[in-house]
């Protein structure tokens, strides 16, 4: 496994990202779209979290959440 930052000196980064006002629902069609399992959460340029294909199986699908009303919040 590459670390994330020889990953962001090869592509084009900008496609990786939410913020934490975006859906859980549409951080998820996000990270379909680019076959990604992780997406970054941005505040403007500053990181301040990470949102995963794990981090939905585990606080949104399994709590019995609402994809569509969860947002994308700081980690």
């Amino acid at each position: 496994m590459k670390p994330v930052s020889e990953l962001l000196k090869r592509h084009d980064s900008s496609a990786w990202r939410t913020s934490p006002g975006t859906t859980v629902f549409d951080a998820l069609a996000t990270l379909a779209h680019f076959e990604v399992g992780a997406l970054m959460v941005m505040e403007g340029d500053r990181l301040v979290g990470f949102l995963s294909e794990r981090d939905y199986t585990r606080k949104v699908a399994l709590q019995g959440k609402n994809s569509r009303r969860s947002r994308s919040r700081k980690s």
